[in-house]
């Protein structure tokens, strides 16, 4: 059986691409951040807390790459108002800062 070739890769197939990552992504880490409530409320183990606050800190890494990387570029390219773009890369930083300040810390 031939293997179905893959269509060319193009900037606005990335796009696409990117922004159904990015929606997955935010599904992904809401569910997470509902999971990390219930552990809190039923007073779960600290270890079980950190692997899932890893998990979200590791998706929202990713997240922010995707981002920055793609989705920002083509924004730019397409006429979307620099301000707003640049207000979302500061707001990166900052969500970067506070996740290497999450992954500095113990689990209690």
């Amino acid at each position: 059986m031939k293997a179905r070739a893959r269509p060319p890769i193009t900037a606005a197939s990335s796009v696409t691409d990117a922004v159904q990552l990015l929606t997955a992504d935010h599904k992904q880490v809401h569910t997470l951040f509902q999971q990390y409530k219930k552990l809190c409320k039923a007073q779960a183990p600290a270890d079980e807390r950190q692997t899932v606050a890893e998990r979200i800190c590791g998706m929202l890494t990713v997240h922010a790459t995707v981002e920055e990387e793609i989705f920002y570029p083509a924004a730019r390219e397409a006429g979307v108002e620099s301000s707003l773009l640049d207000e979302a890369e500061v707001e990166h930083q900052a969500a970067k800062d506070l996740i290497a300040q999450l992954q500095s810390m113990d689990g209690d």
